[in-house]
């Protein structure tokens, strides 16, 4: 199991994959089946760094399965399977509660904003999309959280 999420709030204590791999060892996963990947700040930061720090410090998965809410499960399949395509087959699991008007219309702008930030790059080109997000993605390149702020990438 990976959990995945950085430290968002001002004053932190735990980065969202930790709170998240505590709640799983709690219902009884093994805490030492359990990889924290605590960079990621977005969707694209979720698969991108699963990616690199994740798969890259190990085996290649046969499979990677996201759980993810209903609305949020179309834009995850296209980021995870444009970032993870030459590494392993994605599926993504979607929650079954409703989908409001705005959830989709956010959801659009997201995916729209990711097709933008991340045009002319092929798919699987790992290396260019970690140098695009932090060239150009607002989340990563200091445009919303500064350089001091937990989970920043390093340079």
């Amino acid at each position: 199991l990976v959990t995945s999420g950085w430290p968002y709030a001002r004053d932190p204590t735990q980065a969202i994959a930790s709170l998240m791999a505590d709640a799983a060892a709690a219902r009884g996963v093994d805490r030492d089946r359990i990889l924290e990947s605590p960079r990621a700040r977005d969707t694209v930061g979720d698969a991108l760094f699963l990616a690199v720090d994740v798969i890259g410090s190990g085996p290649p998965p046969v499979h990677v399965i996201v759980v993810t809410s209903a609305y949020h499960a179309q834009r995850a399949d296209e980021i995870f399977d444009f970032i993870l395509r030459d590494i392993a087959p994605v599926t993504v699991r979607a929650t079954n509660e409703p989908v409001t008007d705005a959830q989709r219309i956010a959801e659009a702008s997201s995916t729209e904003a990711f097709h933008r930030t991340f045009n002319g790059l092929e798919p699987g080109d790992v290396s260019g999309m970690l140098s695009t997000l932090h060239a150009h993605h607002p989340l990563y390149n200091g445009e919303v959280y500064g350089p001091d702020s937990p989970g920043v990438m390093p340079r």
